[in-house]
């Protein structure tokens, strides 16, 4: 995440209100998609092609751009600063999170967990930290399980191969 992209962010925010942000979060994930195209790369970093022309391009995505949204792409544009969309809209995206009190987290297990089981997952982590959490389920090699939310700075661990060595050990110091 650049410097530039974060000062971009936090300019966007300050502009825009809660709901044109995720219109302009919205639009930016469909620019965003289209970086994905190796020609439309090519023709957003070509200095053959003009500043203007790049401009007109990324607003043709869009029927009937409001005139604020238009700005943006033009200072964007004006700077050289297209290529950051894709992480201005990451960035934009984790900030809106933020800002709802909404975290994404996941379950790593080499177990298929039930959709019952993760929603009770939900219930007790978002009561815990006083928000609203939501889980993905990533089946992995893992011996046990490990949830992540990254956002919180939270992970739990607990393995099975842990836990019987810690059982064995104190075992062996009763003995």
């Amino acid at each position: 995440m650049s410097v530039v992209s974060k000062k971009y962010t936090k300019a966007i925010i300050e502009q825009f209100d809660k709901k044109s942000l995720e219109g302009v979060v919205n639009k930016f994930e469909q620019i965003s998609s289209a970086f994905s195209d190796a020609k439309f790369t090519q023709i957003i970093n070509s200095p053959a092609v003009t500043t203007k022309q790049k401009e007109e391009l990324v607003l043709s995505f869009f029927s009937k751009p409001d005139k604020k949204f238009s700005n943006l792409i033009s200072l964007l544009a004006t700077n050289k600063r297209l290529h950051l969309i894709p992480e201005i809209c990451s960035n934009l995206k984790n900030q809106m999170v933020a800002m709802n009190n909404e975290f994404m987290g996941q379950i790593y297990s080499n177990a298929n967990l039930s959709a019952t089981a993760i929603k009770t997952l939900e219930e007790v982590y978002s009561k815990k930290f006083d928000a609203k959490i939501k889980f993905e389920h990533i089946k992995s090699d893992i011996d046990g399980i490990r949830i992540n939310v990254e956002d919180l700075g939270v992970e739990v661990n607990f393995s099975l191969d842990k836990l019987k060595a810690k059982l064995s050990e104190y075992i062996l110091q009763a003995i």
